[in-house]
């Protein structure tokens, strides 16, 4: 049985990704973007090139806020779009027997906190239609609950985001929160 860590995406290489662990000196904007989500939670778009600390601060956020409110509370979810992407393309498998795409966008949408990691990243998928309804779904949905937080990263720009979760969800990011671009040098490659 999975752990609840698990369940949330926080184990693993994650538990290590802590405001602590982070070279604030390399990002200021960014850093201090994240720092003040624990106080005053609002959707944040970190975006820039690989290697420069996005995924480790939404992480930072997750973290925080398990030790803050207890692991048991399930108050943030780390998934990345690719995951998500997979999760709900099994639903129309035939012979598939667990929840339908309904309970997963149900999940993500009522979450208190959400991140949602390298969206737009290329690998197994790209930008359709089916890529562009379950992103606009997924920060609409929060979007019309109250502005749920939502932490969201991206190699894109904000321009070539739209291309993956429509222009309006981007627009919705713009609208939530902070949109902060992240630049430097990929510190694995250093």
């Amino acid at each position: 049985m999975l752990s609840m860590r698990a369940r949330l995406g926080l184990d693993g290489v994650a538990v290590q990704r802590t405001f602590e662990t982070f070279e604030a000196e390399a990002q200021p904007e960014a850093y201090g973007a994240a720092k003040a989500f624990m106080d005053k939670p609002e959707s944040i778009l970190f975006h820039g090139p690989n290697g420069i600390g996005k995924t480790h601060l939404a992480l930072a956020i997750g973290n925080a806020l398990l030790e803050k409110h207890g692991i048991a509370s399930a108050v943030v979810c780390f998934i990345t779009f690719d995951d998500a992407l997979q999760q709900l393309r099994a639903t129309y498998k035939d012979g598939y027997e667990g929840m339908g795409e309904e309970f997963y966008i149900d999940r993500w949408r009522a979450i208190p906190v959400l991140i949602l990691d390298e969206v737009g990243m290329k690998g197994r998928h790209t930008a359709s239609e089916f890529t562009r309804r379950i992103g606009y779904g997924i920060i609409d949905g929060r979007y019309r609950a109250g502005n749920k937080p939502i932490i969201v990263t991206s190699n894109k720009t904000p321009g070539g985001l739209g291309e993956w979760i429509t222009e309006s969800a981007v627009s919705r990011l713009f609208e939530m929160g902070r949109v902060i671009e992240m630049r430097g040098a990929d510190w694995r490659v250093k």
